[in-house]
């Protein structure tokens, strides 16, 4: 494997570490205030992306 070597993924420098990923805290944030999130990424004519992101409040029932 050693002609792989160079295309192993490498740490972005120092300066540009990323922050511990908090998404899954944030989801269960939501979910315990009763929000309810959906979303939906389309593809555009010019290869771009739409996300559209509706957030309602659940029934309490």
């Amino acid at each position: 494997m050693g002609h792989l070597e160079g295309l192993r993924p490498q740490p972005p420098p120092v300066g540009q570490r990323r922050r511990p990923d908090l998404r899954t805290g944030r989801i269960a944030a939501v979910r315990r205030s009763g929000l309810h999130i959906d979303s939906r990424v389309t593809p555009t004519a010019d290869g771009r992306f739409v996300v559209e992101i509706a957030r309602t409040a659940e029934n309490a029932s």
